[in-house]
């Protein structure tokens, strides 16, 4: 099944349109990130900027917000930026709540850990 038969090819968050790890080129190809930084997954950066010049690529961040496109560096990444989106849309308390909660290790591990 393809990306977009699974709908994750690009998320679109009230006015906001997010896209994580290599899902860029999409948006690129969309021409949503014309004239916009933009990043992806760093081995794809080089492959990116080559491809679609008139972006501004950014190797080196984690997730770049230009305008109401915001783009990721990966899969961690892609977390980090959906918890800035919840932090903007609702409140720091909830995006807390949910860092929180995806810290969760396996009970087995963390008694380990106590120890």
């Amino acid at each position: 099944m393809g990306s977009a038969e699974r709908g994750d090819t690009v998320v679109a968050v009230g006015w906001c349109a997010a896209a994580r790890c290599g899902r860029a080129f999409v948006s690129a190809e969309a021409v949503l990130l014309d004239g916009r930084r933009a990043t992806t997954h760093w081995p794809a950066c080089g492959e990116l900027a080559a491809r679609y010049s008139g972006i501004d690529v950014d190797a080196d961040a984690i997730y770049v917000r230009d305008g109401p496109i915001i783009t990721s560096a990966g899969v961690t990444a892609g977390i980090d930026m959906a918890l800035t989106l919840v932090e903007e849309d609702h409140r720091a308390e909830l995006a807390r709540a949910s860092a929180e909660h995806l810290v969760s290790p396996n009970s087995a591990l963390h008694d380990q850990i106590r120890s």
